[in-house]
């Protein structure tokens, strides 16, 4: 980590700690605490799915594995008899290797091809969820709470709050600290130029592979973690609309840093709470600020600080140009 980093860590990170410990209790509000769960998990989605954009390549599958995560937890719960503890981190470890194998189909794909069957990989995902009776059809199944633990029965939102505090923040220093790797290094030169790394020795199709295993892995943590949380798991929360969804996120809130899927994911997920009028005039009106934010941001949300910052110098040192020349 670098000395910026550690700084910040140093200075914000206690108090971000003690204000995001003490959220779910300063807002006694059943719906408040599901609006942060559920932005929770918006981040681990929308940043373990920047990763792959970040190697360069247009990633539309991750509601894939965002499926592939919530219907194995419940298998593995319900067929296999294993509690969700264990459950958990094995539906990562599957959705990582289906991701694996996709990896390398793929891996000499690019562009618009491979967007293209990333959104087909949706829609296998998808159709095989609804034509297989064993995994309900077009039923949803149902998924038991996870067995308590140090004295948490997950019987309230804020033990759910809690841990997918738990999951984000790991979800954010684990690809962070990819990102100042030497693979993120390698991410960055393979998106840069593909050749030029794969002639000083870096194995392309090796970093898309990792990647996309990465991405898969917390895309199947989140799944497992929405299922038992919702109570059931029904293919109409997988479709190709979930992996746009994660993809606007990202972009809205800027691919330059990992700060901004987690502030696209943040600000997406609150934005329908203070919009006016009925559901209809909502989700317009949700299009529109999504579209003046991609056309005044290019950025990102992110960038909006620098852009005010620079605005505002630059006013001043304009206004002071032209009182100097008055005088």
């Amino acid at each position: 980590m670098d000395k910026l980093f550690k700084k910040r860590v140093f200075i914000y990170g206690p108090v971000t700690a003690i204000v995001l410990l003490a959220l779910p209790w300063l807002a006694h509000n059943a719906y408040a605490h599901h609006l942060m769960i559920m932005m929770g998990l918006a981040i681990i989605l929308a940043v373990s799915n920047r990763l792959i954009l970040f190697s360069g390549a247009w990633f539309m599958g991750h509601a894939a594995f965002y499926a592939i995560g919530a219907y194995g937890l419940v298998l593995l719960r319900s067929k296999a008899g294993l509690n969700f503890w264990m459950a958990l981190p094995l539906i990562g470890l599957v959705s990582g290797f289906v991701a694996i194998g996709l990896g390398y189909a793929t891996s000499r794909i690019k562009g618009i091809p491979f967007c293209i069957i990333s959104v087909a990989f949706v829609e296998v995902v998808r159709l095989t969820i609804i034509k297989t009776p064993y995994l309900g059809g077009h039923k949803a199944l149902r998924c038991p709470p996870p067995e308590g633990i140090l004295g948490i029965d997950f019987s309230s939102k804020i033990h759910y709050y809690y841990l997918i505090l738990i999951l984000v923040v790991l979800t954010i220093l684990i690809f962070y600290l990819i990102e100042r790797s030497s693979v993120g290094a390698s991410l960055k030169t393979i998106a840069e130029n593909e050749a030029l790394a794969e002639s000083v020795g870096i194995n392309s199709v090796r970093y898309k592979v990792l990647t996309m295993s990465l991405c898969a892995f917390w895309g199947g943590l989140a799944g497992g973690f929405y299922a038992p949380y919702v109570g059931v798991s029904g293919p109409t929360s997988f479709t190709l609309l979930t992996s746009i969804i994660i993809l606007i996120h990202v972009v809205v809130g800027g691919m330059g840093n990992i700060w901004g899927p987690v502030t696209g994911a943040i600000f997406l997920t609150l934005l329908p709470e203070f919009l006016p009028g009925k559901a209809g005039y909502q989700n317009i009106l949700y299009a529109l600020i999504v579209l003046a934010s991609l056309f005044f941001l290019p950025n990102g949300l992110v960038s909006l600080p620098g852009m005010v910052d620079r605005k505002i110098g630059w006013t001043f040192v304009k206004r002071n140009g032209s009182e100097n020349k008055d005088a």
